[in-house]
């Protein structure tokens, strides 16, 4: 039986080297097509491109990277379109696409079935989002030991029961959201030992008791959600410690009962709170008019008392709009209503008006006229300014197409009312002094009310009737019913009109803004971003409350040229104020310099843009992007330092600058990065010394710095991250020195990469502790013998090759290693029979690089039990057998039995390869057709043919 693979989170740059043109692997197509099975509608033809034989990297909703492995699975519904759902279940046999990294099955509806188990045996995982499906049941007891995971998320299914106390071990999480499932009793206390957690949502199920007083453990909660459930008694005490980084609590529609607390009033950052459906008492506390950044506030459906405190204007006398708000270049919505202002607007002359969506000058002091700046904004969707001395002609104020909005009631505005007013949504003018005909629009009376000489279709306003209707509304203003109704809409607004409200409009100018500096788009990638249909079903888009974009994805698949895209990533994106994640990844052909809007945009805390062709200096300050939990600019072409500033950003969980033309050397104020647990910068051209640092870091699991020009030892302080490091990549430098004892004491470590460097001396006894290694690269260094006898319990990859080991066999626990595909022994001194090598398996083997050995005997035996071989190289040996016996696998791209001693027949199997070498054998007769050239061939005793000489003819 076939065990499952243990495969390493990323691919050894050593695999890259030599398949950057393989196939796609075998494992992952028969594990691919295993799903596609079990999936039994699909009425979209989601998978229709998913077929035997073909490129399963080019399949839909696939990314590969490095040697052509899966490593993302990735297929999502869009809702309210039926036909783009699945039905069916998720087949075990997704087991064998082993490296997977990601796997993304979103809002399908109707994928059924269990938690599943083949989760357990799959080593790289890490983030796991299968949302809005059918899935049902428990969640297992034993969840916990998943715990290479950074993100899971089972929302919108079916589960049933408890959440397990062993998901305590899941330590590395950053996210957990099991909201929308039937999951009932409490929160398990040993959830505080999440402390990396940036978002808990338990909300929509049935969970009971008090909410646990555990919240102190959390330095980086961002986004609290636990409404909907049966949670009772008060606010734990330790929500306190998330201030001010938390930006979203949600609590509503429990039973929790007490007063607000007064600490609530200290989250500054806070964009949504929902108290509303408990039992809370008292008056709201004076500290929520510090609330100044709240978009969301529901305390709907208590027994809350008056005073409200005042929040939504605040008593400012600024006089003039402050230097810095007139010289930002990004701002897009100034609102300073009632703040004091006295000056003439006509004086005011903004750096930039370009990206204004809304301007709020209400209640203030200003004179003068609009004209002017309004004739300079293009993208305007609001203008409010009443209760100001206002005074212009209307008729000659631009009425740009995008405005939906416009409140000048309260001034002294004369002249005509234009015709452009019925493309607004509202409007009021009343109480200047206007006058003329009313064009044809929707508005009521009361918009018009108490100007000079206004008519509406040649009838004038009645004055009795305008007193009247004034008399009726102040008596309705001052009744207690429209006082409480009007409060109570003001705070649940959002909730009100978030249902059926489209996106909103700066999301949609934004993103089409972001669309129209994309110069080509092969394959419609954003055919469907269309003025006036909702940017929340967009293709790439996710909104969350108050239907406002918080995720932009756009990913490309490698090898498929259609899925790239063409052009800049336009500075109006800022518009799109509450995006928290933006993930531009594989597009290849985006340009450009370090995006500076991403400092216009507060909520930020995501940013993968990689494999694109940005370029230039990493910005200086860069280091001003303190609310980023994870930044990647990693397979760009961004040049000259690492800023020192980017020790600033402390709430880094992952920093990968990898794959650039970054030069210097590492900042030593990374050291300061403390929550970090991944950091690569391999493939760049850093040099100096390897900083000494890493004793900063009790949570880095990851470590890549291969490929640059580092030069010097390995730093004691790499010591420090033992056992929890899985991957040490620092091959391809100028390392020297002998290898550290201390590394044997990484007992966690997956891949260890040390290769073409200048190590030398023994390789270190403690090796023989690395029981759970997978890859390891020795390669290309000038260590001798003796090799420790390793005790690992199945090598998958495994490079020793150009050192000065002498070996004589192939060790043991390579040869019992039942899941090995990779193994490469070339000049360690081998000399044994081949045809007495018998390993445990050999189904997986794709490469096998035997070279400058002593081996006797024949590989025929050997290579006719693998079915999948990619490479096969064994030159430089004395290898004695029939070539035209030698099975030639399908998958076999590589092939090189140079300077031995086979003989018979080149066969006509030859023509599949891409490479071969068969120089300097005993081989003869004639040469099948083939593309090699003739180096490949010279050498034999009797070869003929193209590209040797021709074959004499018999007589």
């Amino acid at each position: 039986m076939m065990k499952a693979l243990k495969a390493s989170l990323f691919l050894l740059a050593l695999r890259c080297l030599t398949v950057a043109s393989a196939a796609w692997h075998v494992d992952d197509e028969s594990g691919l097509l295993a799903f596609k099975s079990a999936i039994t509608h699909d009425p979209s033809g989601m998978l229709q491109d998913w077929k035997p034989g073909t490129d399963c990297c080019k399949w839909s909703g696939m990314d590969c990277l490095g040697e052509n492995r899966v490593m993302t699975l990735s297929l999502t519904g869009q809702p309210g379109e039926r036909d783009s759902f699945l039905f069916g279940t998720i087949s075990p046999s997704l087991g064998k696409v082993q490296n997977l990294v990601g796997i993304y099955l979103l809002n399908l509806r109707n994928i059924s079935g269990p938690f599943r188990i083949f989760f357990f045996r799959m080593s790289k995982p890490q983030y796991v989002y299968i949302e809005y499906n059918r899935l049902s049941g428990l969640i297992p007891r034993n969840i916990g030991n998943l715990a290479r995971f950074s993100a899971m998320s089972l929302e919108g299914n079916r589960f049933t029961g408890p959440i397990p106390s062993s998901i305590s071990q899941l330590t590395g999480l950053t996210q957990l959201n099991f909201g929308g499932n039937m999951l009932t009793g409490p929160i398990p206390a040993g959830i505080s030992r999440l402390k990396n957690l940036s978002l808990l949502s338990v909300d929509r199920n049935q969970l009971s008791a008090g909410i646990p007083d555990f919240f102190s453990s959390f330095t980086d909660l961002r986004v609290l959600r636990l409404s909907h459930n049966k949670f009772s008694g008060k606010i734990p005490k330790s929500i306190s410690s998330l201030a001010p980084n938390l930006a979203y609590l949600e609590l509503g529609h429990n039973s929790l009962a007490g007063q607000v607390p007064d600490f609530l009033g200290n989250f500054t950052a806070l964009d949504t709170l929902d108290l509303s459906w408990n039992q809370f008492s008292g008056i709201v506390p004076k500290t929520f008019s510090k609330l100044t950044k709240i978009f969301n506030l529901d305390l709907s459906h208590n027994s809350l008392v008056d005073p409200f405190p005042e929040m939504f204007y605040n008593h400012f006398h600024l006089g003039a709009i402050p230097k810095w708000v007139t010289s930002s270049e990004i701002i897009y919505s100034p609102k300073l209503a009632k703040c004091g202002l006295k000056f003439k607007l006509d004086d005011w002359k903004p750096l930039e008006t370009y990206f204004y969506d809304y301007i709020d000058l209400s209640e203030n002091k200003i004179i003068g006229s609009p004209i002017r700046l309004l004739n300079k904004t293009d993208y305007l969707v609001g203008f409010w300014t009443p209760g100001n001395q206002l005074r212009f002609n209307m008729s000659k104020s631009r009425i740009v197409k995008t405005l939906n909005y416009i409140d000048m009631s309260r001034n002294m505005v004369f002249g005509k009312v234009p015709e452009a007013i019925s493309g607004l949504e509202k409007l009021n003018v009343s109480h200047n002094h206007l006058c003329a005909r009313i064009p044809p629009s929707k508005f009521p009376a009361s918009a018009f009310q108490g100007n000079d000489c206004l008519v509406r279709k040649l009838i004038p306003f009645s004055t009795s009737t305008l007193q009247a209707t004034a008399t009726a509304m102040l008596a309705l203003k001052s009744s207690l019913f429209f006082l409480l109704l009007s409060l109570l809409s003001l705070l649940t607004l959002q909730c009100l009109t978030a249902a059926s409200a489209a996106c909103h409009v700066d999301d949609e100018l934004g993103l089409l803004a972001f669309k129209s500096a994309i110069t080509h788009d092969p394959s419609g990638m954003l055919q469907n971003w269309k003025s006036g249909t909702d940017c929340c079903k967009w293709p790439g888009i996710t909104c969350l409350s108050g239907n406002r974009v918080t995720s932009l994805s756009l990913t490309g698949q490698p090898g498929k040229q259609n899925s790239f895209l063409s052009g800049t990533i336009s500075p109006s994106l800022v518009k799109v104020q509450n995006l928290d994640g933006i993930y531009l990844q594989n597009l290849r052909n985006i340009t450009g310099p370090f995006p500076a809007l991403l400092f216009g945009m507060p909520k930020l805390l995501f940013v993968y843009i990689e494999n694109n062709q940005l370029s230039g200096p990493l910005r200086r300050d860069i280091g001003n992007l303190t609310q980023l939990n994870a930044l990647s600019f990693e397979g760009n072409r961004f040049s000259g330092p690492i800023p020192s500033s980017i020790s600033q950003l402390t709430g880094l969980t992952q920093l990968k600058l990898g794959g650039n033309l970054l030069t210097g050397t590492v900042p030593a104020g990374i050291s300061r990065l403390k929550d970090l647990t991944f950091l690569s910068l391999e493939r760049n051209g850093l040099s100096g010394s390897i900083p000494d640092f890493f004793s900063s870091f009790s949570n880095l699991r990851i470590l890549r710095l291969s490929h640059n020009k580092f030069s010097g030892k390995i730093p004691n302080s790499i010591s420090s991250l033992s056992p929890k490091l899985a991957y040490l990549e620092v091959g391809h430098n100028s390392l020297v020195g002998q290898i550290p004892d201390f590394l044997g004491n990484f007992t966690a470590l997956d891949t260890l990469d040390l290769s073409w460097n200048q190590f030398s001396g023994t390789v270190p006894k403690t090796f023989a502790k690395l029981t759970k290694i997978f890859n390891l690269d020795l390669s290309h260094n000038f260590l001798v013998d003796p090799f420790p006898e390793m005790s690992v319990k199945g090598i998958e990859s495994l490079d020793l090759s150009y050192n000065h080991f002498h070996l004589g066999t192939i060790p043991k626990w390579v040869t019992s290693s039942e899941i090995i595909y990779s193994l490469k022994l070339a000049k360690c001194g081998l000399k044994f029979k081949l045809d007495d090598w018998k390993p445990s398996e050999t189904y997986f083997y794709d490469y096998i690089d035997l070279s400058e050995n002593e081996i006797t005997g024949s590989p025929t035996q050997l290579l006719n039990k693998t079915d999948y071989l990619v490479g096969f190289w064994a030159s430089g040996n004395q290898l004695r057998f029939d070539f035209s016996k030698l099975r030639i696998v399908k998958t076999l791209k590589y092939l090189d039995v140079s300077r031995s001693m086979v003989f018979g027949k080149v066969p006509e199997g030859i023509t599949g390869l891409e490479k071969l070498n068969v120089s300097h054998n005993h081989l003869c007769g004639r040469l099948p057709p083939s593309k090699f050239p003739a180096s490949a061939f010279q050498g034999n005793d009797c070869l003929c043919g193209s590209p040797l000489s021709a074959c004499k003819r018999s007589k």
